[in-house]
């Protein structure tokens, strides 16, 4: 019998197997010029080929909120500078960058999510929860808190211009190795920001809309967190 499964098996052993498992997902994920065009480099292809067709037919087309380049809710060692017309802008509006932290929390904990699911293994009595997990705060966390994102105010040094969704990492987010223990810390950290999320929705500064979206993502932790409990 083999020492290891044939190489177009999805298992990874070592560094060689590792190594052919990341080129297929560039390959397949990424896409190259040639195929793949449900792969992120044919759709942006084809999102790029579209609006260039649609600003030939109407010239003072927007296709895109007045976004801050990289707003950012606070410095890191590894950015800068910051500032108006700088590589880094920070959000200067309180609420926005409340909002931005649910954001940052919700995506760090994504990636701890992702980290654990991939390396508990099939094995691994809680990786359907863990799937859920993932897939779902994808869908419905983080993509409406950077939608939102996108509508809130950056704040006084940047009239005109909106936040987004900054994808803030910290030193923390690391592969929590134990199975039992990364259950519980995700668990509870899905439940504080929850926590934060609802305080925002019924809190003063939101208009309805927003409020609204905070509402909802506020539930989906608290949901997310239920699966996850031990």
């Amino acid at each position: 019998m083999p020492a290891h499964p044939p190489s177009n098996s999805s298992a990874c052993h070592d560094r060689a197997t590792a190594k052919r498992a990341v080129a297929l997902i560039v390959d397949q994920g990424e896409g190259t010029r040639k195929d793949h065009i449900d792969s992120h480099y044919g759709m942006f292809t084809t999102i790029r080929n579209e609006l260039q067709q649609l600003l030939q037919q109407r010239s003072a087309f927007e296709p895109a909120r007045p976004v801050a380049d990289n707003p950012m809710a606070e410095l890191h060692t590894d950015v800068g500078p910051s500032g108006p017309g700088q590589l880094v802008n920070l959000i200067a509006d309180p609420t926005t960058r409340a909002v931005q932290d649910v954001f940052t929390s919700s995506y760090d904990l994504l990636l701890l999510s992702l980290f654990r699911f991939f390396a508990g293994g099939r094995d691994d009595s809680m990786a359907p929860a863990m799937k859920q997990v993932t897939l779902r705060l994808m869908m419905t966390v983080v993509r409406p808190l950077g939608e939102l994102l996108t509508r809130l105010p950056m704040g006084d040094p940047y009239p005109g211009l909106t936040a987004g969704p900054s994808f803030e990492m910290f030193p923390e987010i690391e592969l929590l190795p134990h199975a039992y223990t990364a259950r519980v810390l995700i668990a509870e950290r899905l439940q504080e920001t929850a926590v934060a999320a609802r305080a925002l929705a019924r809190g003063p500064d939101l208009e309805a809309g927003a409020a609204t979206v905070m509402s909802s993502v506020a539930a989906s932790l608290d949901e997310l967190s239920r699966l996850l409990d031990p």
